[in-house]
C-alpha cells in the first residue's frame, strides 16, 4: 500500500467515524435505533454508573465491535476505490 492509499484510508476512516458519531446523537434529523449492545451499555451506565466494572466491560466490548466493523469496511472501500483511480 503506497502513502497515498494509506492517507486515503485514514481520511475515509475518520470521515465514517465522524458521520457515525453525529448520527448516534439523534438530534431530530436521524431516526435512532440502538443496537442490543448499545442498549445494554446505556442500561448499565444508568444502573451502575460510569465508574463501575460492569460498565467498563460493556463499553470495551462495544468499542471492540465498532473497531472490528469499521476498519475492514474502510479498508475495502479505500483499496477498491484506489483500483478505480
Amino acid at each position: 500500500m503506497d502513502a497515498y492509499t494509506f492517507l486515503k484510508f485514514i481520511h475515509v476512516f475518520l470521515a465514517i467515524t465522524a458521520v457515525g458519531g453525529n448520527i448516534t446523537y439523534g438530534d431530530g434529523l436521524w431516526p435512532v435505533r440502538y443496537t442490543p449492545l448499545l442498549r445494554r451499555q446505556i442500561e448499565t451506565l444508568e444502573s451502575s454508573g460510569a465508574d463501575s466494572a460492569a460498565y467498563a466491560a460493556v463499553a470495551g466490548r462495544a468499542r471492540l465491535v465498532g473497531i472490528l466493523f469499521a476498519v475492514p469496511i474502510t479498508f475495502i472501500v479505500v483499496v477498491e476505490g484506489a483500483g478505480r483511480s
